[in-house]
């Protein structure tokens, strides 16, 4: 009965189902249930409580079909008919199941809701607490696809830009959402859930987008619930030019599948480019260390090394026999042989499970005391091939140690293999979590102090956010610049720039309007007083009341040096070539020197 291709599986679930319809009939909602998985003592039967309740009461709805539940459980029997299956008293577990943003996308991948080959480019979002399935063309995706001059639409090939669409399309779906409960015991369901399609559905902010679901959501009790749904849609289109999407390229991994990327854990978003900084992890490995003694098979020294060709061939015919041996075992998924030894052949093997970690301590004591009741069996089955035991038995309880709960991170199905160095395992809130450098449950958190971490193959990173005031750079996102700031600093610079940029304008028309003559000349004085200003040797000054055409003066070169003009010559000739212009030196004058002058002559015309 533990196999669910069996026989024996499938004449029980057929029972089980005709009873618990009868037994969960008068549960609000209530549909079917759908078995999960049968296990011994007596038969323990894990199902869902499959319901269908609408989406905008769902809370209220989902807690009235518990309670309802709950009491029906305290009933001990199905029925009074000859199939009635009868409980143990106080043994049913019910379990609730909140609805996950998967059950809600499983909505948008009804083909009574979406077109089937439309569903990759629909999303479920909830709208002013309606849950609707937006396409890529609609607002509320959060990856809308804009066109910028014409109206988007959604083909099989994907979103496309038309520029002249002829008509809008509409669509307007009421749904009844299914979700399912989970108990330990048994579940009959029998229930109407109403849809009420709505005559005004709201519209969503753009056309050829968005499909409106009035829908009755469930989840139910231990018995989990998935969401089915059941509407009625009309979708009119139209035909126009359209310009083909460019196709997506899918990042760390994903897969393309139908226009939209297929991402692996812990990835997710358009292009899977964003990591999740929590990943819940469901289930955990766990172990017991067994020894038995087989009797009936001859040891040799060769089957006591690892590998050996005697090793694996009695590994081989022991795992086959031990899996039928504790198959009845709850979570039993393998052994493992670690060691044989002589007398006849101790075998020390692990009994590997797979069990729920937020129930673990009570599925793994209950496992523990199933495996010492199988062991006192004497064979393994009546297999030409069975074993049979002698001697003690023994049973070794080994409890999870933070290794392994780290192991499970590593697993490449929970989180991707260029990512696992930046994840830990946390237990939070009994859930066990994979959480990232990004998580604050992480024990050394990267912290963005004014932005959003996300983990990427290099390492957590900060996006820095924007404020109406302030940019924040750095790598954590600790320094802001305040756009006033730089508005007022930018200003202020371009201001002084420009100021330089005319004073230096002006200075240079000054320059070309009004040039300064060599040596400092004035140029407003007049040309016979100029002269005194003028840099040229040739021109030597006379003392005033000389005439200038007068002859000049005889002289030897024994008395040269009674020649005040020759010494006058000399001094302007040195004073010119140092000085550069003549500067006259009334103090250097020799007033003891005798002045001839010739004497005056007149002529007549």
């Amino acid at each position: 009965m533990a196999n669910s291709s069996s026989s024996d599986f499938q004449t029980f679930v057929k029972i089980f189902e005709e009873q618990m319809n009868i037994f969960y009939a008068d549960i609000p909602g209530y549909t079917g249930v759908k078995v999960v998985r049968l296990s011994n003592g007596s038969v323990i039967v894990d199902h869902e409580v499959l319901l269908q309740l609408h989406f905008s009461d769902f809370n209220a709805s989902y807690d009235a079909s518990m309670k309802n539940l709950t009491q029906t459980l305290q009933n001990n029997c199905t029925s009074n008919d000859k199939d009635k299956l009868c409980f143990t008293e106080g043994a049913s577990r019910v379990t609730a199941v909140p609805l996950s943003p998967k059950d809600l996308s499983d909505e948008c991948k009804n083909a009574s809701v979406v077109a089937q080959n439309l569903q990759p480019y629909y999303v479920a979002r909830v709208i002013n607490n309606t849950l609707h399935c937006v396409s890529n063309c609609s607002a509320w995706n959060p990856h809308p696809f804009h066109c910028v001059n014409g109206k988007c639409h959604i083909t099989s090939e994907g979103p496309k830009c038309q520029e002249t669409p002829s008509t809008t399309s509409k669509t307007s779906i009421s749904t009844n959402l299914k979700t399912t409960p989970s108990t330990y015991a048994t579940s009959t369901p029998s229930a109407n859930a109403t849809t009420t399609p709505s005559a005004n559905a709201t519209t969503t902010p753009s056309a050829y987008t968005s499909m409106k679901i009035t829908t009755t959501k469930t989840s139910s009790p231990s018995t989990t619930t998935r969401g089915h749904t059941s509407t009625h849609s009309q979708i009119t289109s139209s035909s126009a030019p359209s310009t083909t999407a460019v196709p997506l390229k899918c990042l760390n991994g994903g897969v393309l599948v139908g226009g939209r990327c297929h991402c692996p854990s812990p990835y997710t978003g358009r292009r899977c480019e964003e990591a999740e900084n929590e990943v819940q992890v469901v289930t955990v490995v766990a172990t017991i260390n067994v020894s038995v003694t087989v009797k009936n098979w001859k040891f040799s020294p060769e089957m006591a090394i690892y590998n050996s060709t005697a090793f694996k061939r009695f590994v081989k015919i022991f795992v086959e026999q031990m899996n039928i041996f504790y198959a009845d075992i709850p979570g039993y998924t393998g052994v493992k042989v670690i060691r044989l030894s002589n007398g006849s052949v101790i075998v020390d093997h692990e009994v590997l499970l797979q069990l729920h970690f937020s129930d673990f301590n009570a599925s793994y004591d209950e496992s523990v005391k199933d495996l010492k009741q199988t062991l006192e069996k004497n064979y393994t089955s009546n297999d030409n091939d069975s074993l049979w035991f002698t001697g003690e038995r023994y049973v070794t309880e080994v409890p999870l140690s933070p290794e392994d709960l780290s192991t499970e991170c590593k697993n490449t199905s929970v989180v991707a293999k260029n990512i696992q160095k930046f994840y830990v395992a946390r237990n939070v809130s009994g859930n066990l979590q994979c959480v990232s450098n990004c998580s604050v449950w992480h024990p050394d958190p990267f912290s963005c102090l004014n932005g959003n971490c996300y983990v990427t193959p290099e390492g957590p990173s900060c996006y820095c956010e924007q404020s109406d005031s302030y940019w924040f750079v750095g790598r954590r996102c600790e320094q802001g610049i305040s756009k006033v700031g730089v508005a007022v600093g930018v200003a202020l610079g371009l201001a002084v720039l420009l100021l330089i940029i005319l004073v230096l304008v002006v200075l240079l028309c000054w320059r070309r309007c009004c040039p300064r003559e060599k040596g400092h000349r004035l140029t407003h004085l007049p040309p016979d007083e100029e002269r005194w200003y003028e840099n040229e040797p040739e021109w030597v000054a006379r003392p005033e009341g000389l005439d200038p055409s007068a002859p000049a003066m005889e002289s030897s070169s024994a008395a040269a040096g009674d020649d005040p003009y020759s010494s006058m010559s000399s001094e302007q000739d040195s004073s010119t070539a140092d000085q550069g212009s003549f500067q006259p030196r009334l103090d250097k004058v020799d007033t003891s020197l005798p002045r001839r002058i010739a004497r005056p002559q007149l002529k007549r015309p």
